[in-house]
């Protein structure tokens, strides 16, 4: 932090605004406001300071904190019950606070999701700001993506039908067009909400739907998969681990993609599901709240599906409703087209931090 504050002066001109990211932030965040009163050249500039996740919040002995040069002023900034937390200190010494939603701002206010700092986020409510993640359509594109068994639009969906067949075949299942496939692809753990999935298994088996996993993570989630799959091996595909490009064959060839998070700050996946035609059912949760758009069936408004309670049966309930709505091919049709219609690149994030960094510069 310290040579990038002194690289500044090497630049020329003093930055208007000092992005940083998380706990590993939070120590230039410190020294940022610290020498802000004697060092004339850093009076201008403002600190923003972004959350991905609050769990994280890069604890250490306090004793650590004279070595790394902070000293009485900065300290009780760091002290969290007999601890340092560098994610602490940028919370409290930063001009402008911003997480990864609009939701998420908002759940971390709560005890819930706090992890022991609410109490700072809603003191500094009125500069904490939620602007989603975006996703790189020049990687996550269906019409010009290179892992795709074939290409398609919003104009042309026939090649996700082609996307489909060559998904069943890469798991080596019936090669049935009409079925639905429900797809997953996560880390495999209970903040993900496997247990959900683990404990509503026989019910979407049950369903006649393809279910296609893809990911890795608590050995009780894999074994799961696994005991699945053995189970129904014409109905289940898995596969243990990460692989990028089977992700994209995956978000192309799906007709549904589950992510039932019991917490999730932005995710991305209901993103790239949207703009591939995979009709995403999430928890309201996070980015997951601010990304899905529940369909209604009057005005044909809506995305995907979602649920607010963190149940399997409330997970059941939109699993049906999107069944009921895959078999009529023109609402589903629907569903898919505003969900590909829906801008979530980067470029729409960078004008909303445009924008946030330029009220910032007048703070």
């Amino acid at each position: 932090s310290r040579a990038t504050l002194a690289l500044f002066k090497r630049l020329g001109a003093p930055p208007d605004i000092v992005h940083v990211n998380d706990w590993p932030g939070g120590f230039a965040a410190a020294e940022l406001r610290s020498r802000r009163s004697y060092d004339s050249f850093y009076s201008g500039t403002r600190t923003l300071f972004s959350i991905h996740n609050l769990a994280y919040q890069g604890a250490f002995d306090s004793s650590q904190l004279w070595i790394l040069g902070f000293g009485e002023s900065e300290r009780e900034a760091f002290m969290m019950e007999g601890a340092a937390s560098a994610l602490k200190a940028g919370l409290l010494m930063s001009d402008a606070l911003s997480t990864v939603s609009h939701r998420y701002s908002l759940e971390i206010q709560q005890p819930e999701h706090g992890h022991g700092l609410e109490w700072i986020l809603r003191a500094r409510r009125d500069r904490l700001f939620g602007i989603t993640n975006g996703v790189d359509y020049d990687v996550w594109n269906p019409a010009t993506d290179p892992l795709l068994h074939a290409h398609f639009d919003a104009d042309n969906l026939d090649g996700k039908r082609a996307c489909k067949l060559g998904l069943l075949r890469e798991f080596s299942l019936p090669e049935d067009l009409d079925r639905p496939i429900i797809a997953n692809i996560s880390r495999l753990t209970s903040q993900k909400g496997y247990d959900l999935i683990k404990e509503a298994s026989g019910a979407i088996l049950d369903t006649g739907a393809f279910f296609i996993a893809l990911g890795s993570g608590a050995s009780e989630y894999e074994d799961f998969l696994q005991t699945m799959r053995d189970h129904a091996p014409r109905q289940v595909g898995v596969f243990k681990g990460f692989n990028e490009p089977l992700a994209h064959r995956i978000e192309s060839g799906a007709d549904m993609f589950l992510m039932p998070s019991l917490f999730e700050p932005c995710g991305l996946n209901q993103m790239y599901s949207t703009r591939y035609g995979t009709v995403p059912i999430v928890r309201a949760t996070g980015g997951l709240d601010d990304t899905v758009q529940d369909y209604d069936r009057v005005s044909r408004a809506g995305n995907g599906f979602k649920f607010e309670p963190y149940t399997a049966t409330a997970m059941l309930d939109k699993i049906y409703e999107a069944l009921y709505c895959y078999a009529e091919p023109d609402v589903w049709r629907r569903i898919q087209l505003n969900g590909m219609g829906v801008d979530n690149s980067w470029r729409v994030v960078a004008q909303k931090y445009r924008l946030l960094y330029s009220a910032m510069a007048r703070m």
